[in-house]
């Protein structure tokens, strides 16, 4: 009987002296973070003379990313355990040694092929082809993934694992393009509604190892399994003649059952977490009671399941469910964040005020679009003690800055540039994410709904109190 011992990942180096920001590691801790995104699992405050190290033991390679203040290390980079890089960090360059350095230049070198000038262009500009052009260059795009790992490969050596979690990425990341074409075909030349997909067009799915054991390592596999839910759901819902009457409820419902008739084992227990997922962050209270019932009866699920045990599925999802309602009639947690002038800001610095929080991001669409109705709700409330503030992530500080101006937006805008677990603090994990909170400093709504009316209706009833 062979065991698989633990085994460290050391990543150390040097900061620039004057940068004496900490820096976080993260990571995809356990199958549930593939469905939400990387957990931060350590950070370090660099030395006086900026050097920093990163201990982090495990048995089997995963991808991680380093980054300090708002500034990405290294993003997404598979490591083998036992790798040590150094990493060494100047004004104008991030140099990296050891058998971990190839990883991340195969990481910085194929966005620049695959994701940039022209071919980031056409990449984009395929999901407007017709679907005969589109399928043929998706495949010509996967062939050209493979023969430029291939290509590196021959050129900087890279291990067995990385090569495998490689292979799987592109496998993947093709299946992905194809599954939302349609969404984006739609949304590209501003159609209402769904494409309906031909006969035979999901095909593809059947082609792809879904219960390959290394797929269960690879994040855009998570993303291929909701999305082929997702459209299938979607083509069944298009073609309903009573789609109108479908309300949320009845639509988990159908979804669950699209899940039971496609998949079995693991497989279908993550389809499952993808549907738990978006029922926590189904948005209002009105619903808190119904969102309570479809968790605890999918807890139920999870908790009975062989398949949901074996992924920690249940701990995973209690925890997420038992986080999702602490907020609620809990005090805000306090940030301190730079505002437009580069003053400290402080959330407190509001007390006496109903807020509106906005979590967003410049390149959320969905956050952009609701900027005006953001206008005319603070017109409404205008004169009231009632402020929006809007806290930006994953942005750059001049896209943000002309994104306010450009847009015209209202309010109070703050940058969040150097907290890096206020998404934590707050329990959210996609933008726009709405928080309001009352006179006092409490929290009523923790996943609130951008509808106006109800909005400027509970805003008013907690102006009264």
């Amino acid at each position: 009987m062979s065991h698989i011992y633990a085994k460290p990942l050391v990543i150390q180096g040097y900061t620039h002296t004057k940068d004496k920001d900490s820096l976080y590691l993260y990571t995809y801790q356990n199958t549930g973070d593939y469905l939400e995104g990387m957990s931060p699992v350590s950070s370090v405050k660099p030395d006086s003379n900026g050097f920093f190290r990163f201990i982090y033991q495990m048995k089997e390679g995963k991808e991680f990313t380093l980054k300090q203040g708002d500034k990405y290390i290294f993003f997404n980079v598979f490591f083998s355990a036992g790798d040590s890089i150094r990493i060494n960090m100047s004004d104008n360059a991030i140099g990296y040694e050891g058998n971990g350095q190839n990883n991340v230049a195969y990481n910085d070198s194929f966005p620049q092929v695959f994701y940039r000038g022209d071919e980031g262009k056409k990449y984009t500009g395929s999901f407007k082809m017709s679907l005969d052009s589109f399928n043929s260059y998706i495949d010509e795009r996967k062939e050209a993934r493979y023969h430029f790992l291939q290509k590196f490969a021959d050129e900087k050596p890279l291990s067995d694992a990385f090569i495998n979690q490689a292979n799987q990425d592109i496998e993947y990341n093709w299946a992905l393009d194809k599954l939302q074409y349609l969404w984006k075909y739609t949304y590209f030349h501003h159609m209402k509604g769904v494409v309906e997909a031909k006969p035979g067009y999901f095909d593809f799915i059947d082609k792809l190892d879904i219960q390959h054991k290394l797929a269960f390592n690879v994040r855009r596999y998570y993303f291929c399994v909701k999305d082929y839910v997702t459209e299938i759901w979607e083509q069944k819902l298009h073609r309903n003649p009573y789609k109108d009457q479908y309300k949320f409820e009845n639509q988990i419902r159908a979804r669950l059952s699209v899940i039971d008739s496609l998949y079995r084992g693991k497989i279908r227990v993550i389809a499952y977490g993808q549907v738990f997922e978006d029922i926590l962050k189904w948005p209002g209270t009105k619903d808190n009671q119904a969102k309570i019932q479809f968790t605890d009866s999918l807890l139920e699920i999870f908790k009975k399941d062989h398949d949901a045990k074996q992924i920690d599925f249940y701990e995973y999802f209690l925890k997420e469910k038992n986080q999702n309602f602490s907020l609620m009639n809990q005090p805000a947690p306090d940030f301190k964040l730079k505002d437009l002038n580069d003053s400290i800001v402080s959330l407190t610095n509001y007390r006496g005020k109903v807020i509106l929080l906005d979590f967003w991001s410049v390149h959320c669409a969905p956050c952009i679009k609701e900027i005006p109705n953001s206008n005319t709700l603070q017109d409404k409330l205008k004169g009231k003690d009632f402020v929006v503030v809007t806290v930006c992530f994953d942005s750059k500080q001049k896209e943000w800055k002309g994104m306010i101006v450009k847009q015209q937006w209202k309010g109070i805008h703050l940058f969040n540039n150097f907290d890096a677990h206020l998404n934590d603090k707050y329990f959210f994990n996609s933008y726009p994410h709405y928080v309001l909170i009352d006179k006092f400093g409490i929290i009523r709504e923790s996943n609130a709904y951008f509808d106006i009316q109800n909005l400027e209706g509970h805003i008013e009833d907690l102006l009264k109190n």
